[in-house]
């Protein structure tokens, strides 16, 4: 099962800094290696004890698609995941 290695400060370096929200939201999509939908971001998000609503979700998802850290597949289910630049955020 997916598991979090964020620790609640985010990460560090020189690059853009993403807010911890928007690290996990796009971890999860990451490690997932899956295109998902907000309501199962949220659920497994939840499921791993993270405090972060649907709705804050759907706010990060546009963020970071802004960003390009993500991208909308399936556009009429409203599906997304990460691009090369949001797996590459993790990279050493």
């Amino acid at each position: 099962m997916w598991e979090s290695r964020l620790s609640p400060s985010g990460r560090s370096g020189n690059r853009v800094k993403l807010n911890y929200r928007d690290e996990i939201v796009l971890e999860l999509l990451v490690e997932t290696d899956l295109a998902l939908p907000p309501t199962p971001i949220y659920e497994n998000l939840h499921r791993q004890g993270e405090d972060i609503s649907k709705r804050t979700v759907n706010r990060r998802l546009q963020v970071l698609e802004e960003r390009g850290y993500v991208e909308r597949v399936l556009e009429a289910k409203g599906y997304y995941a990460a691009t090369d630049k949001g797996r590459s955020y993790f990279d050493s």
